[in-house]
C-alpha cells in the first residue's frame, strides 16, 4: 500500500496546519483493503438495494467507483486533499468534495442519502463520533450506516489496549 499518514504519528511531532494532519494519498487505484471488503460492502447494499450512497472517508475515490460500477448512484467525500485530488482526477464522472471530518456535514446534505459506507476511515479520525454524527445527518430515515475498520487479532488489540498511546477507542452508535 502506497500511502502515508501523517496524522498517526505522535502529537509531539504533529503539526497544527492542514497539510501536516491530512492523511496524504499517492496512488489512484485501489488498496489492498478495497479486495477484501467490496465482497462484505456489496452483499449488505444489495440487500437493501439504495439508490443514493455516499462514500464518506472515500480517500482517492477508488472504493467510490467500484460502487459506481455495479450501479449505485454514489458520491464521495473525504478530509483529504490529495485524496480527492487524485479522486477527481482518476473518476471525473463522479462527484467528490473535501470534508473535514471535525465539522458537522453541511445542512443540505441532511437526509440525502439511503446508505453510507465508511471503510477503514474512524480508525485515523481523533474524533470519531463526528464521523457517525455526519453519517447520521447524511442518512433519510431508515437508511442504511456501513462502518469498517482493521481488526488486528484479538491478542494484538489487547496489547495495543493496554500498552498503545490512547489506549483503547470508544464510539456511540445512536438512532
Amino acid at each position: 500500500m502506497n500511502t502515508q499518514s501523517l496524522i498517526d504519528r505522535p502529537l509531539t511531532d504533529r503539526k497544527l496546519s492542514h497539510a501536516a494532519t491530512e492523511y496524504v494519498w499517492d496512488v489512484d487505484g485501489n488498496i489492498e483493503s478495497h479486495a477484501l471488503l467490496i465482497g462484505p460492502v456489496l452483499q449488505l447494499l444489495n440487500e437493501r438495494r439504495p439508490r443514493r450512497v455516499l462514500d464518506l472517508g472515500c480517500g482517492n475515490g477508488a472504493f467510490t467507483a467500484l460502487l459506481a460500477r455495479q450501479g449505485f448512484q454514489v458520491e464521495g467525500c473525504d478530509g483529504s486533499t490529495s485524496g480527492v485530488e487524485i479522486a477527481r482526477r482518476a473518476h471525473p464522472q463522479l462527484s467528490f468534495w473535501h470534508h473535514d471530518f471535525a465539522a458537522p456535514l453541511a445542512d443540505h446534505l441532511g437526509g440525502r442519502y439511503d446508505a453510507v459506507v465508511s471503510t477503514e476511515v474512524i480508525e485515523h479520525l481523533p474524533l470519531p463520533r463526528k464521523l457517525m454524527e455526519s453519517a447520521l445527518h447524511a442518512l433519510k430515515p431508515g437508511g442504511l450506516f456501513i462502518v469498517t475498520t482493521p481488526y488486528h487479532g484479538y491478542w494484538k488489540n489487547v496489547a495495543i489496549a493496554l500498552t498503545g498511546p490512547g489506549g483503547y477507542l470508544i464510539a456511540e452508535f445512536w438512532a
